[in-house]
């Protein structure tokens, strides 16, 4: 059996991924779920060189700001990271979070164009979740801290009602008999009026939507400026990325929609709106891109961009081929967005960007930069 080893740390910051950031004698350690001033002992569960990762075994001097967690699941699940603390610092931490990647990392100055929206509530909000299972272990739940087990937690309390009683449902019955593989997923999500279960399918195999209805709402209404609808009324729309249209939707002009999802799950929202099945990470997307650009082509457009975690790393190609006017990047993972914002900003300027907090009570949030042409 390996030996466990643990660390004493002293928080002197939180990092980007709201870790606590612990040097002691030229090592670094990484704590999830500590705070800036907290002392006490880790257990080591990643190590390489100087830089180790850790998990809180135990503090001996607390943070003002700590708070006990309404999870009791909180320690060890890896599903969320900040309920160890109260939203007003949870805001605070995530702002630090976004600043740092934007401003420090990449040199991005973002710091008077930064427009900060709270959630409504740190709870009962996520209409999907995702559940890991070991069948030979007969275990069903979410990923550790460390992603080394599997957590069991029958009552999720950021889960919205119908998706929790489903969730608990899987508990009491023979959910083996579902279950494609030995090791899988399985997604609980909310579609319409209906709960259902997919198996070891791909993430939202169904089209992408929003986890959190109020917050998706907050950013539809950005969309909507009546400034931003004005300018655009009867021009076209790129919308990469797009699902069912969500975003491009208010605009009265002609939308192309693309995305991966296979048409037969689409159900575009609007009649302006048409869609195209590209995957937009293929090496010759871009080229498929322009072909379907053709009939569309306006070298004023809107392109809005909504990608999935990995980003767009060649979004410069898909602007140069549309030559938008302005661009509005939507992003749940602020790393990939400073990196593909890089490769457009000789050419565009970033008037704001909003941090959205979708993800309460964890480490994640949305991002939404609006940019126009130099």
């Amino acid at each position: 059996m390996k030996e466990t080893k643990t660390v004493k740390f002293k928080v002197s910051s939180i990092d980007s991924l709201c870790q606590g950031v612990s040097k002691v004698n030229d090592s670094i350690t990484f704590i999830g779920k500590t705070l800036p001033g907290e002392e006490g002992e880790a257990v080591v569960y990643s190590s390489k060189k100087n830089v180790s990762f850790a998990k809180v075994k135990s503090i001996s001097k607390k943070s003002p700001q700590r708070q006990e967690a309404n999870c009791p699941h909180f320690i060890e699940c890896g599903g969320c990271q900040l309920l160890h603390t109260d939203y007003e610092n949870e805001l605070e931490i995530k702002k630090s979070s976004l600043l740092e990647i934007f401003m420090r990392q990449h040199k991005i100055d973002i710091s008077d164009k930064f427009i900060q929206i709270s959630a409504p509530r740190r709870n009962l909000y996520r209409n999907r979740i995702q559940l890991q299972y070991d069948k030979r272990r007969n275990l069903i739940g979410f990923r550790s801290e460390d992603s080394k087990s599997i957590i069991p937690v029958q009552k999720c309390d950021i889960a919205i009602p119908e998706v929790r009683d489903l969730m608990l449902s899987l508990y009491s019955s023979d959910w083996k008999k579902f279950a494609k593989k030995a090791n899988g997923h399985v997604e609980i999500y909310k579609k319409g009026n209906e709960v259902k279960t997919t198996w070891d399918s791909r993430y939202a195999h169904e089209g992408f939507s929003q986890v959190f209805k109020e917050m998706n709402d907050r950013l539809l209404a950005l969309l909507c400026d009546p400034t931003l609808i004005s300018k655009y009324k009867g021009r076209n729309i790129v919308d990469l990325f797009g699902g069912n249209g969500n975003l491009s939707a208010f605009f009265d002009g002609s939308s192309l929609v693309i995305d991966g999802t296979p048409e037969k799950f689409i159900n575009l929202v609007s009649p302006c709106q048409s869609y195209k099945q590209i995957n937009l990470y293929a090496d010759d997307a871009v080229s498929i891109f322009k072909d379907a650009w053709k009939e569309f082509k306006d070298d004023n457009s809107l392109l809005i961009v909504d990608p999935p975690r990995s980003g767009i790393k060649n979004l410069d190609e898909f602007a140069q081929a549309c030559k938008p006017a302005e661009i509005i990047y939507v992003s749940c993972n602020p790393q990939t967005l400073a990196r593909d914002l890089k490769t457009i900003l000789q050419d565009f300027s970033i008037s704001k960007i909003y941090q959205l907090d979708f993800f309460p009570g964890t480490r994640h949030y949305e991002t939404v930069v609006f940019l126009g042409k130099k």
